[in-house]
């Protein structure tokens, strides 16, 4: 009776890793280009439209701190190097964990998401200053560029990992 349970577990367990190492190249599969073309347009829609509103409420306009384009590069910079094992095991090097193979899948996923909105979002912001009569400051314009640059930097390396 004993036996006959430790085997069920088994075959439990081996069913519960083969369900998710299936999960995981499922998720793992790089999402369609039309729904990172919908997320930018998102973004850009949103971020025009946060400056509209800004600017008829007699506010400034809004401009990303200088930190958001750094932490985004070092995000793709970390995606890119978790990804490193996960691509070595899948080669056939060697073996991975079929979690942590989920998890820097899911990670990939969610920072191309995040690449492609917030992108958007700088391109959004870009134009709406870019076409005001008058001239923004050198700074504010620099800051909207590099989140552009960072955002299409991490939606290249989340689509790489």
């Amino acid at each position: 009776h004993g036996t006959r349970q430790f085997i069920g577990s088994l075959a439990v367990q081996a069913a519960s890793v083969t369900t998710l190492y299936c999960a995981a190249h499922a998720i793992g599969a790089p999402l369609p280009w039309a729904t990172l073309a919908i997320a930018a347009l998102l973004g850009a829609v949103v971020g025009f439209a946060l400056d509209q509103v800004l600017t008829s409420a007699g506010r400034p306009t809004f401009v990303p701190a200088w930190t958001m384009p750094i932490l985004l590069v070092l995000l793709a910079v970390a995606a890119i190097v978790l990804a490193i094992p996960v691509r070595r095991a899948v080669q056939g090097t060697r073996r991975v964990d079929p979690f942590r193979a989920f998890r820097i899948a899911m990670l990939a996923k969610a920072s191309s998401i995040l690449g492609a909105l917030l992108s958007g979002f700088g391109a959004g912001l870009l134009v709406f200053v870019l076409t005001r009569p008058v001239a923004p400051p050198i700074g504010s314009v620099a800051s909207i560029i590099a989140t552009v640059v960072s955002g299409v930097i991490l939606l290249i390396a989340a689509l790489i990992a």
